[in-house]
C-alpha cells in the first residue's frame, strides 16, 4: 500500500503516511506501526542491505581485479555477526577537499580493529612522511594510534573538544574564545586567546589545559 510512497521518498514522512492510510483506507494506525511498514517497504523496494555483507568476499575480488595495487581484505563473519561498524580515514588535498583514503566495515570499534585497520593502512602509505591524525579520541584509537605509527602526531577534532568543553564550561563568551584559540595559526596568537580564556573562566582554561 505504501510501497509508491517509498519508492518515490524512502524517508517518506510518518505522518504523511498516516494521513494517506485514514484518507485511503479509514484506518488510524499509531506511529510505530507505521515506521515498521515503512521499513518493511524500503525493504521490498531497495533490498535488505544487510545481505550485502554476504558478497564481501566477491567485493574483494573485484576490487582486487579492477585494482591489482589495492589493499582489500575481509576478514569478518559475513552470516553471524550481524551488526557492523564503518571506519573511516580521510585526508585534505591541496585544494582543501576531503579525499577518502580507506574504509573498514567491522564488527566493533576497539583497540583490535583499529590496530588491525591503521596496521594495514600503514603498510599502504609507509613512505617516510610525517602523517597527522585527528579523531574524535575514540579509546580505541588511541591505544591504535601509538602501536601502529609510533612517531604520527594525534590532535583531537575540535568540534568534538568543544561538544565537552560546553558541558562544563556554556557561554558565548568562552565558545568564541575557544573558537578563536583552535584557529589560531600561530603560537603567539594561541597563547593570546588561552590567556583571555583564563581571564574568563580559570576553570574552562584548566580544563582545556587538561585536555589538549
Amino acid at each position: 500500500m505504501i510501497k509508491g510512497h517509498v519508492a518515490i521518498d524512502a524517508n517518506v514522512n510518518i505522518s504523511l503516511l498516516k494521513n494517506y492510510m485514514q484518507e485511503k483506507f479509514r484506518l488510524k494506525i499509531e506511529k510505530l506501526t507505521m515506521y515498521r511498514a515503512r521499513e518493511k517497504a524500503r525493504i521490498l523496494v531497495y533490498g535488505d542491505h544487510s545481505k550485502g555483507y554476504e558478497k564481501l568476499f566477491q567485493y574483494a575480488a573485484a576490487i582486487h581485479r579492477a585494482e591489482p595495487g589495492a589493499i582489500c581484505k575481509v576478514l569478518c563473519d559475513a552470516v553471524t555477526v550481524p551488526e557492523k561498524l564503518l571506519l573511516a580515514v580521510v585526508a585534505s588535498d591541496a585544494n582543501k577537499w576531503i579525499v577518502p583514503l580507506a574504509l573498514c566495515v567491522c564488527e566493533i570499534e576497539n583497540t583490535k580493529t583499529w590496530t588491525w585497520f591503521l596496521d594495514h593502512l600503514h603498510s599502504y602509505l609507509d613512505d617516510g612522511r610525517q602523517v597527522t591524525f585527528i579523531s574524535d579520541r575514540q579509546k580505541g584509537l588511541l591505544n591504535a594510534i601509538p602501536n601502529t605509527w609510533p612517531i604520527a602526531y594525534h590532535r583531537a577534532y575540535c568540534r568534538h573538544v568543544y561538544a565537552n568543553f560546553a558541558k562544563e564550561h556554556a557561554g558565548a563568551n568562552l565558545r568564541t574564545r575557544f573558537w578563536k584559540a583552535a584557529k589560531s595559526t600561530n603560537k603567539h596568537d594561541y597563547e593570546k586567546a588561552m590567556a583571555h580564556i583564563k581571564e574568563e573562566k580559570l576553570q574552562a582554561y584548566n580544563w582545556l589545559e587538561r585536555e589538549l
